[in-house]
């Protein structure tokens, strides 16, 4: 009678053994998927939050030359169209000599994989600027866009 109920004991601790495996294994495949997803949101908005400082930091450049040049100079300088801001102007000579034209794949920030376009909407008494920032995150285009309306102050 023992050697029977040892038996049926051992078969089923087997079965109990078998369960806890097939449990543990799930809830590590469950949080390894988890935090495999948290790095590459991570990553993601380490991005995200890379282009959208790129794309202010070209609307600060109209910000700064509206403030040096004065309205009239820096309205009559800018023409509607898109401008590739690969670099920054560093001063008011290098911002009137933009060139009107779309970043080649080529013309991306230094040291980064990001193109930096300024999209301009020239009025009479205001100035759209909206800056985007492109990349590429695993093979998926992907953009971060900034805008604003610079306007005559009388």
């Amino acid at each position: 009678m023992k050697v029977e109920k040892f038996k049926s004991q051992a078969g089923q601790t087997i079965v109990e053994i078998l369960i806890v495996t097939i449990i543990v294994a799930s809830v590590l495949t469950a949080l390894a998927a988890s935090l495999s997803m948290s790095a590459k949101n991570t990553a993601e908005n380490k991005k995200l939050s890379m282009a959208t400082n790129y794309s202010q930091e070209a609307l600060e450049v109209f910000h700064r030359e509206r403030s040096v040049l004065g309205w009239e100079s820096f309205q009559s300088a800018l023409f509607d169209g898109i401008y590739c801001f690969d670099t920054i102007p560093s001063n008011s000579i290098n911002f009137l000599n933009l060139a009107l034209g779309e970043c080649e794949e080529s013309e991306v920030i230094s040291g980064t994989d990001f193109i930096r376009e300024v999209e301009l909407a020239v009025l009479a008494d205001e100035v759209k600027v909206v800056a985007v920032v492109k990349w590429l995150d695993a093979g998926v285009s992907r953009q971060a866009t900034v805008e604003q309306t610079f306007k005559k102050i009388n």
